[in-house]
């Protein structure tokens, strides 16, 4: 959500040129999965879900439901966010509700898929493992998301609180700009005559 206002105070209101970051999304992203799969791990660990002997088989399979659910939701909150935030104020959580949902179910099935094609994942394992997993992914999506969500829409309404209040601050300087010229000509216009006035006199002397 970065914005970059370019204006003068003689060409109007500033406008706002939104500047996307691929590459700091996707690193931000990458980030962010590793750090949910940590939060994972250590959560399964201290419920006994998962013991060191087999944790690296849990880490590889925390990694990729995090992969496979955490990076579609970043991008699709993120285009709600924008989209959504400014025409529907109040019904912008319940689109990242359902959103969330969406991305955690189609990410668990996606997830289930691959582990299953690499070799991870015995066939006669996966319904059992999708019925295990994806309550878990709707919760913690919805959580994480949810958090996430409403943070990136505080800062979008801060940043264009403060792209309003930048505008009116121009238009005050550019009215008050105007207004300093208005008074100068009326000055200059009352000054001429006498001026002339003072002059015809002074050669009429």
């Amino acid at each position: 959500m970065n914005c970059e206002t370019n204006s003068s105070i003689g060409g109007g209101a500033p406008q706002s040129h939104p500047k996307p970051n691929v590459a700091i999304d996707i690193l931000r992203g990458l980030a962010f999965i590793c750090f949910v799969t940590l939060i994972i791990v250590v959560l399964f660990l201290s419920l006994g879900k998962m013991h060191l002997t087999n944790s690296g088989s849990h880490i590889l399979f925390s990694f990729v439901y995090t992969s496979f659910i955490a990076l579609p939701s970043m991008f699709v909150l993120n285009w709600i966010g924008h989209r959504f935030t400014g025409p529907y104020p109040r019904l912008v959580f319940v689109f990242h509700a359902l959103a969330l949902l969406c991305t955690s179910t189609v990410g668990c099935f996606a997830a289930a898929q691959v582990l299953q094609f690499v070799g991870a994942l015995p066939a006669r394992d996966y319904w059992p493992e999708i019925r295990g997993s994806l309550p878990f992914a709707m919760v913690a999506s919805l959580i994480i998301g949810l958090v996430n969500a409403g943070y990136e829409t505080m800062q979008y309404k801060l940043q264009a609180t403060a792209l309003e209040l930048q505008t009116r601050q121009l238009e005050q300087e550019r009215a008050n700009k105007l207004l300093a010229e208005a008074k100068l000509s009326s000055l200059e216009s009352r000054i001429a005559p006498h001026f002339l006035f003072n002059t015809l006199n002074s050669i009429a002397a």
